[in-house]
């Protein structure tokens, strides 16, 4: 790999870091501890306007994952879908038996089988899908005209913030849990990669991102009266500029070359799966915090707690990426009896 491709590799990595800490810290925010009311703004209107800027500065965390997604481009092989489901599987047997040892869960078969395909994770789910159809949108963006594609990327988000706000559930949308949103995400980002667009060279895409968080944090206090959940979701077109503008930004930084970075950014979706296998118990760990000390002293929780999970489930996935590599030989090994090529020997899907 050229220096080049390797410093441009850290910038992304580093953004997916940062993502994967914005979803941990997201979760201790309206999700454990309820969305604000205007009887609280009035009350205490500094702590609101706070909780509301960290909800919406995080919530991109899961777009931003998809964006880099579409930025580096994905290949669809058996052996990407066969180390996903194992990382998952891995993480849910691991965080379910040490629950089950605490008597904090109940097993049953139904759990088992779901933790075995990665199914209690929407996010897994939804991207297995895209995923399957990720040959099908590479070839899209490379062979379509590049006004097709523009037209098409225009139509589509207009057509998600339309439908997709006004019957948010029923809506193929699902507010942003679902592939047909992943899709768009995954062909914005590809377009810009592919066309190499001017916009990727401005120098003001941090200023964007905190710009759309702003905006977000506006509106969410104008419609705090009639309820806004549905109206600012993954969706949210304000979300995805912000998620975008993030992507953007740290694609024309310049940090240089850095294995550490790209070591941690290997595990990071570890400590995602590590505080998502029981979810519950990360919403109970947090809402009795908040319940039982101060707004000072739990934002001092979340910062030690979120880096705690963060590095624990990192160093574990290195566990998992030894034990994946240690099967993918294995695999290979076995293959080769009859055939001199395994779709398991590439090296690159072992981690």
């Amino acid at each position: 790999m050229s220096n080049t491709r390797m410093e441009r590799q850290s910038n992304i990595e580093l953004l997916r870091i940062i993502a994967t800490i914005f979803i941990l810290v997201l979760h201790t925010d309206f999700f454990s501890i309820g969305s604000p009311s205007m009887e609280e703004l009035h009350a205490e209107p500094v702590w609101t306007l706070v909780r509301l800027a960290v909800q919406y500065a995080t919530l991109v965390g899961v777009d931003v994952f998809v964006l880099i997604s579409g930025w580096f481009g994905m290949r669809l092989r058996l052996s990407s879908v066969a180390k996903l489901i194992f990382q998952c599987a891995f993480f849910g047997y691991l965080v379910m038996a040490v629950c089950y040892a605490a008597g904090l869960i109940q097993l049953s078969g139904v759990l088992l089988v779901m933790e075995a395909l990665g199914a209690r994770h929407w996010f897994v789910v939804c991207y297995i899908g895209l995923m399957i159809l990720a040959p099908a949108l590479n070839s899209f963006v490379e062979t379509a005209p590049r006004r097709q594609l523009t037209v098409a990327l225009i139509a589509f988000f207009a057509f998600q913030t339309l439908y997709g706000n006004l019957v948010p559930r029923q809506s193929a949308m699902q507010m942003g849990y679902s592939t047909m949103s992943f899709i768009g995400l995954y062909l914005i980002a590809r377009y810009i990669k592919v066309y190499k667009s001017d916009i990727c060279n401005w120098n003001g895409w941090k200023y964007t991102y905190l710009a759309s968080v702003v905006a977000t944090v506006a509106l969410a206090v104008s419609l705090l009266p009639t309820g806004f959940d549905y109206m600012l979701s993954y969706i949210s077109p304000l979300n995805i500029l912000a998620a975008l503008s993030l992507l953007l930004a740290f694609a024309g930084m310049r940090i240089g070359p850095n294995r550490f970075i790209n070591w941690v950014a290997a595990g990071s979706f570890g400590a995602y799966l590590l505080h998502t296998s029981q979810i519950e118990l990360y919403h109970d760990l947090f809402s009795g915090l908040y319940a039982t000390h101060t707004h000072a002293e739990y934002c001092g929780y979340v910062v030690v707690l979120v880096s705690i999970f963060f590095t624990v489930g990192v160093c574990l996935d290195a566990s998992r990426r030894y034990l994946w590599s240690k099967f993918c030989m294995l695999l290979s090994c076995i293959s080769n009896f009859g055939s001199k090529t395994s779709p398991y020997s590439n090296d690159s899907e072992c981690v």
